[in-house]
């Protein structure tokens, strides 16, 4: 009689086992869809931002055209002074 109740028991505890272990997989899989969704947004939100920075001119365009600008606007301050 003690075989037979032994392998329930051991029958019921790999059952058991099964369960808990397909439990624990869906619990990984619905963490690691709930992480790729969060990448996803981060690498879309990283996609925009590269998108807004590609039409900034950089600093030392900046620069450079303020000096060209300074330069003319000078020029044409003389023009005037010139014409008067």
């Amino acid at each position: 009689m003690p075989k037979k109740k032994r392998g329930v028991a051991l029958e019921d505890l790999a059952q058991t086992m099964n369960q808990s272990f397909g439990e624990l997989e869906k619990n990984i899989n619905k963490r690691f869809d709930q992480a790729e969704m969060k990448f996803k947004g981060l690498e879309d939100g990283q996609d925009q931002i590269i998108m807004k920075l590609s039409n900034v001119a950089y600093r030392f365009e900046v620069k450079e055209l303020e000096a060209r600008i300074s330069v003319l606007e000078d020029r044409v301050i003389q023009l005037g002074r010139k014409k008067k």
